[in-house]
């Protein structure tokens, strides 16, 4: 009889061990506080008012403006001659004035500053050659604006020369991207796929022959300008009651004061930097790198797979009360013995969360759908059955599995930074299942 025992007894231990070994085991973490910056960070796409002039007619075209100069209402921006015998008088005034070239402090500034360079890139070579060509224009237009007069009243009123001058004042560029007229209204994330976005020069030589409709220079009338960025639902709700903040460049390391705007579209979150000066310094830029700072996050920080969401009965508070060996929170369910006799029976519950109307208890637990509970004081029953779905975590700081409802203040890739100030939620050095979808309530941990 005692070797039968034993034999039982070797049996029952191997066959534990065993579906041990092949159980899916159990992680406990311990829960830490932890901080994470909140700034918005990163490239911002930049809009201004904007408007693309275009040729009036056909012809060869000559600038009188150098690009990102600032013209007043009815200056002269550039002439169109549409047979080219008035562009050759001027071409003829001019070259009494041609060494101007070789003595310009301007051209000879550009031409030192790319020799002291230490870098010679493809960026570097392009970039020269576009301001080489934009100061030899402001260099011609200047002599060519000086004899205009004079060709003028030698070839009386022509029609097949135009005159264009500026319908209001403002600064002058002659690049285009296909984001003028673009407004915060119409912005969407598409845009900023397009980050490394290089702007067209539009303007071509002087002397050129251009068509009628060709975008010839881009008017930007006022200082006003914004940036607008991709952000966080946390960074949104966070700066949706600020009116004003400090933008930080990336580029120059420039601070200014802004205006805030934040704005939803399509699913996405958005936040728009509106400032009255500095436009000129990003005039050539259509994307640029920014930060705002934000208050950081403080909290609590979990593993994403101990998060799991669990359904809880929405009860009136009024049916909650005490009875049996405790003053905790009970309900009593209405029930029926075998012969159909109705009776009522009292159980502890645990209350994991109270909005001053209703409770709120686990529907996975001792109570089903369906069921009737009673009010204290009265006849009047209440059929459970409407629900409402938590995130929490379970604790086992006791040993076995018990449910702590989460707020989640901040998604870091594989974990959350939660509150700590939930009630009846977690606490810093609290342990957790890290796997919180292996468990269920007051299952034995250890």
């Amino acid at each position: 009889m005692g070797l039968l025992m034993a034999l039982f007894i070797a049996v029952y231990l191997i066959v534990n061990f065993i579906m041990y070994l092949n159980k899916e085991q159990i992680s406990v973490y311990q829960v830490i506080a932890s901080s994470v910056d909140n700034d918005v960070k990163g490239t911002a796409l930049i809009l201004r008012n904007e408007e693309v002039v275009r040729a009036e007619t056909s012809g060869y075209i000559n600038y009188y403006v150098n690009e990102y100069s600032r013209v007043g209402r009815n200056d002269v921006v550039y002439t169109i001659d549409e047979t080219g015998h008035i562009y050759q008088e001027l071409s003829d005034a001019e070259s009494s004035s041609e060494n101007d070239y070789d003595e310009n402090a301007g051209i000879m500034s550009l031409l030192y500053q790319f020799h002291a360079s230490q870098e010679r890139s493809f960026e570097q070579v392009y970039t020269l050659k576009n301001a080489l060509k934009d100061e030899i224009m402001q260099v011609s237009g200047e002599n060519m604006l000086s004899s205009l007069e004079n060709v003028l009243v030698n070839y009386g009123s022509n029609s097949n020369f135009i005159i264009s001058y500026a319908d209001e004042s403002g600064i002058v560029s002659y690049r285009t991207d296909g984001y003028e007229g673009k407004t915060a209204d119409n912005v969407t994330m598409e845009d900023f796929d397009n980050a490394g976005l290089l702007s067209t020069h539009i303007s071509p030589s002087n002397a050129s022959l251009i068509g009628e409709g060709t975008p010839v220079y881009k008017l930007i009338p006022d200082e006003e300008w914004s940036v607008v960025i991709p952000v966080t639902q946390e960074q949104y709700k966070a700066l949706e009651n600020v009116r004003t903040t400090t933008i930080t460049f990336a580029g120059d390391g420039l601070e200014a004061r802004c205006n805030v705007h934040v704005f939803a579209k399509d699913g996405a979150y958005f936040a728009q930097f509106i400032l009255y000066k500095y436009m000129i310094r990003y005039v050539n830029l259509r994307y640029v790198d920014i930060s705002v700072p934000l208050d950081g996050v403080e909290g609590l920080k979990i593993p994403k797979t101990a998060a799991v969401e669990k359904r809880f009965f929405r009860i009136p508070l009024a049916y909650f009360t005490s009875g049996g060996d405790t003053t905790g929170n009970g309900l009593v369910r209405l029930e029926y013995d075998k012969d159909g006799n109705e009776m009522t029976r009292y159980y502890d519950c645990n209350l994991y969360d109270n909005d001053g109307t209703y409770g709120y208890i686990s529907a996975d637990g001792i109570f089903e759908a369906g069921n009737q509970i009673m009010a204290a004081n009265s006849r009047q029953t209440f059929t459970l059955g409407e629900t409402a779905t938590y995130i929490g975590v379970y604790n086992v700081n006791k040993g076995y599995a018990i449910f702590r409802r989460i707020e989640i203040l901040k998604d870091i890739g594989d974990y959350y930074i939660v509150s700590s100030e939930t009630e009846q939620g977690l606490a810093e050095y609290d342990h957790i299942v890290q796997q919180g979808e292996l468990v269920r309530e007051e299952e034995i941990i250890y």
